[in-house]
């Protein structure tokens, strides 16, 4: 909105956020969602993981980031993403961490700017799956934070099915499927399918004919394959969303 409708938070005397912080579980597509905007009002998307930029030299690390803020000036409309932002947070517990400091002093910088016109047209996002390391005067930076959650079971039962299309199936019931992969990413419901067809694949070549998809190869897989996260960890997910909309 703060890019695609300036003209609407102008009328209403709104300021545009400084950012926006998507939060939730790994796997459940923040990176993908953050391109679908950029694509949705046809902006420039540049992505930043926090470990790629940091340098060997003394303040390359904060020259690097501040080149990818003149980027996006430079390709406006944009929208800069921060993935794993809280790794940033990590660094600074490492035996070295001045560079940590350094990205994370230019990076506040940059963002306590954001309502100069210099920064009109740019949308700042940050992606983690751990809120919880975030340094809190960056975390006041993202004042939109938006839950990311797993998969539910429409969901669940949809990624199955646009997976599989087209593909050799035998008696594969989506909702049965659906029902015994909850906790499951996206990203992992994905990689079970393409465990499913390798299987598949395999016993063709054995048998030289044609194996169909069935039932049992997906239930010797997600046997193996376990979700990556727990219970417990969606929970704090869900009290972290609901302590910020409370806020």
């Amino acid at each position: 909105m703060p890019v695609k409708h300036k003209d609407l938070l102008e009328r209403y005397k709104l300021k545009p956020w400084t950012g926006i912080l998507l939060f939730g579980p790994p796997g459940c597509g923040k990176t993908l969602l953050s391109k679908a905007a950029a694509s949705e009002i046809d902006a420039s998307f540049i992505t930043v993981n926090i470990d790629d930029i940091k340098a060997k030299y003394v303040g390359e690390a904060e020259k690097n980031i501040a080149n990818v803020f003149e980027s996006a000036r430079e390709n406006k409309p944009a929208i800069i993403l921060f993935d794993e932002i809280d790794a940033l947070a990590r660094a600074r517990g490492e035996a070295d961490e001045s560079w940590a400091r350094g990205v994370l002093n230019i990076l506040l910088t940059q963002l306590d700017g954001w309502d100069t016109m210099k920064n009109d047209g740019i949308l700042v996002l940050a992606a983690t799956n751990r809120p919880d390391d975030i340094d809190e005067a960056l975390l006041q930076r993202f004042p939109l934070r938006i839950y990311i959650p797993l998969p539910d079971f429409e969901c669940r039962k949809k990624i199955f099915d646009i997976t599989l299309k087209g593909a050799p199936v035998a008696n594969v019931n989506l909702d049965e499927l659906a029902g015994k992969t909850d906790l499951y990413s996206g990203r992992e419901l994905s990689q079970i399918c393409t465990d499913v067809k390798n299987k598949a694949v395999r016993k063709t070549i054995e048998n030289k004919k044609d194996v169909p998809i069935a039932m049992k190869h997906f239930e010797d897989t997600i046997a193996k394959r376990k979700p990556s996260i727990s219970k417990e960890e969606v929970e704090r997910f869900l009290k972290l969303k609901e302590k910020w909309s409370n806020a």
